[in-house]
């Protein structure tokens, strides 16, 4: 899927279903989620998280932080209770908008919209902290490796990043599954006869206009995996050291997954 198709996808979720997408528990599917909870939740994600580096040892500025693929804010907001400014980035104009929306911390979160493979918007040493969760998992390898990358690049020296990712999948993927034609969707019916005719007449935009109108599109979450080996691989061409690797659960049931704790060494350069 391209970073185009994603964006796509992202954008439908923050319209149709902006919280489940981002948190995704069964009993709050269909707007079901209340914003306090929602933020709630984030807030502990974040406090738990600082308080496993604060236990590692690693001292760092509490300046800037970086929370990538920020969504509607959960963790931006949870973030900016422990630094002195936060900026939100994500791939969709939808979840940016809302994000913005719910702020309740003024000018310390600044929520910016990022559509390309890197994070060229912001210069070389930017931020003490990076931060990252479920956002990786949901990417072609190739991008999350290279926005890996790029999170160490604008880790200030000594700067920490921590970002989760599954590597690699437990149990065998499901087979294709392939829908079944109703009556109606039938050539030798009415409602086959109407969408026929339908078909005739309109050019291919608006034959697609029409069939969203009717059938919305749905938005499909992908899920990938990168081997641990190979994210460690990444991190120190970067010139980050890993400070722990942690078996982590939220890709959820049939993934081996990892929370990836480093530190950009000073002074390094490739």
């Amino acid at each position: 899927m391209s970073l185009k198709e994603l964006q796509g996808n992202w954008n439908l979720f923050g319209k149709q279903d902006p919280l489940w997408a981002i948190a995704t528990w069964p009993d709050k599917k269909g707007n079901r989620w209340k914003l306090d909870e929602f933020f709630a939740l984030g807030q502990k994600e974040v406090d738990e998280v600082l308080e496993d580096i604060r236990k590692l040892g690693l001292v760092f500025s509490r300046g800037r932080a970086l929370d990538f693929g920020c969504g509607v804010g959960r963790l931006t907001q949870a973030l900016a209770k422990h630094f002195t400014q936060v900026v939100g980035v994500d791939i969709a104009h939808s979840m940016i908008d809302l994000a913005r929306r719910y702020n309740r911390h003024g000018s310390d979160c600044r929520y910016v919209l990022n559509e390309v493979a890197d994070l060229r918007q912001f210069p070389e040493d930017d931020f003490d902290f990076v931060y990252s969760n479920i956002v990786l998992q949901h990417m072609e390898p190739d991008y999350s490796k290279a926005y890996i990358r790029e999170f160490v690049r604008v880790l200030r020296p000594q700067g920490v990043v921590v970002f989760q990712l599954p590597s690699r999948c437990t149990v065998p993927p499901a087979p294709p599954t392939v829908p079944s034609q109703s009556a109606s969707e039938s050539d030798g019916t009415a409602g086959g006869g109407i969408k026929q005719m339908v078909k005739q007449v309109l050019p291919d935009p608006l034959l697609k206009w029409y069939r969203d109108l009717r059938y919305p599109p749905e938005p499909m979450m992908e899920m990938h995996c990168v081997e641990r080996e190979e994210v460690e691989r990444v991190l120190a061409a970067e010139g980050a050291t890993v400070v722990e690797v942690k078996e982590d659960s939220f890709a959820g049931p049939g993934f081996q997954g990892f929370r990836y704790t480093a530190i950009k060494k000073s002074g390094f350069r490739a």
